[in-house]
């Protein structure tokens, strides 16, 4: 199940064409899209709308810590699923 949340998580910034914006232009966009398509995967099946907002944010604050817009653009599963789940961890409660 989590494997098809973080695909449609990253769908949005997979299939968009940003090949003639400008650098930062595709770098907005990006991070739109990436936060728009991590909520939308996250929400009501994974996490209330409040928690996947934060995880998401989360996970577009790490990205952009280490990548530039082209290199976010170029994600795959292998390298967001961790950061997704340790921002999930950091958002929700203990279980225990």
């Amino acid at each position: 199940m989590r494997k098809g949340l973080l695909m449609l998580a990253c769908l949005p910034v997979l299939g968009g064409g940003c090949g003639q914006m400008a650098e930062e232009g595709v770098d907005r966009e990006t991070n739109e899209e990436l936060r728009a398509g991590c909520i939308s995967a996250l929400t009501g099946r994974t996490l209330p709308a409040a928690l996947a907002e934060q995880a998401c944010d989360c996970v577009l604050r790490r990205i952009n810590e280490t990548d530039s817009a082209s290199e976010k653009v170029k994600l795959i599963e292998e390298r967001l699923e961790p950061i997704l789940l340790e921002c999930i961890a950091e958002v929700t409660p203990a279980n225990g």
